[in-house]
């Protein structure tokens, strides 16, 4: 009995290990694509970190416009968010 639960308990870590390295795997290729594409669009090529920021600057930017209700503070941190995001894409590019 006991050994049939330690095999079932490796069997479920090693399954969840699969599965982690399955989703690093598949985040890894979709940032890849994003670099690649972030890099043809600016005509330079883009590492990681200022795609980061890139997607960082849209986000913030994307949220602070949505046309939701939301209090006037939500909006008011969200256009902080966004200019702040921005001059972090800014520095990162170096422009």
């Amino acid at each position: 009995m006991n050994n049939t639960a330690t095999t079932s308990s490796s069997t479920m870590i090693m399954g969840m290990l699969t599965a982690a390295k399955r989703v690093a795997n598949t985040y890894d290729s979709v940032m890849n694509l994003v670099t690649d594409f972030y890099s043809k669009q600016l005509e330079r090529n883009v590492n990681r970190r200022q795609t980061l920021a890139l997607l960082e600057a849209q986000l913030a930017f994307f949220l602070g416009i949505m046309p939701i209700d939301m209090p006037i503070a939500l909006r008011i941190a969200f256009t902080a968010w966004t200019i702040v995001a921005v001059k972090k894409c800014k520095r990162c590019l170096g422009s």
